[in-house]
């Protein structure tokens, strides 16, 4: 009997050594072993990576003559959109194109040798738009507002990846004179962001020596006020 009692005894010891007490709410203190499945750890440690969102619009450069500038970014509107239902709604009122002209990047081309010469340029974006419009004025515009605006030819080249991806190229044609160049650029996510924002420019034809003229990213986003927030479920 009392050998029973020993290897009982025993046996009560590595139970014990092999499991934690349990919390307060306990009573008693009786040992509890504690739950050590493989699955249920490595779900609680694994977690789905959060989806980058595009909190704002693009920004948008030109690439003409050699050069890539960062055009001013004016007006835009945006929705994002958050997982728990809710979406992100911001406004922001930018200077007016044609009062902008000591904030707008300037880019210089060699004066055309003949009236057939055609010059575009590459117009880049960090995030492919849907869609790209574009209007000018005559850069005199800059000081008479009764100059009506032309519409600019927009060309759309896209750009499918093995992977699956697809972006836009968007080839703006330019005029063979000095112009004031209106951009508006839309996206549409389903479930993710979607707006329009504008940008500007503004070409002079002129001596190559003639450097041109980039502006600070910094000051890329001109705002009349704060970008005005709401939130709608």
């Amino acid at each position: 009997m009392r050998k029973i009692c020993l290897l009982l005894a025993a046996f009560a010891l590595i139970s014990a050594a092999g499991c934690e007490k349990k919390s307060e709410e306990n009573d008693g203190g009786v040992p509890v072993c504690p739950d050590l499945t493989p699955e249920k750890d490595i779900t609680e440690q694994v977690k789905e990576p959060k989806e980058q969102k595009n909190t704002e619009p693009s920004q948008m450069y030109i690439l003409a003559g050699g050069e890539k500038v960062m055009a001013m970014r004016g007006s835009y509107s945006w929705r994002v959109d958050g997982t728990d239902g809710q979406s992100q709604y911001t406004v922001a009122d930018g200077i007016y194109p044609l009062d902008a002209k000591k904030y707008m990047p300037c880019i210089t081309l060699a004066p055309a040798v003949s009236s057939n010469d055609v010059y575009t340029a590459e117009l880049i974006f960090d995030v492919s738009p849907k869609k790209v419009t574009a209007q000018c004025w005559p850069t005199d515009a800059f000081e008479d507002r009764r100059i009506d605006a032309e519409s600019v030819t927009v060309d759309t080249i896209e750009i499918d990846y093995a992977d699956g991806r697809n972006s836009c190229d968007y080839i703006l044609h330019l005029k063979n004179e000095n112009y004031i160049y209106h951009i508006t650029a839309e996206w549409e996510r389903d479930g993710y962001y979607a707006g329009s924002a504008e940008y500007c420019f503004y070409t002079q034809y002129a001596a190559p020596e003639t450097s041109t003229v980039q502006i600070d990213k910094t000051d890329s986003a001109l705002l009349c006020g704060y970008p005005k927030k709401e939130y709608f479920d």
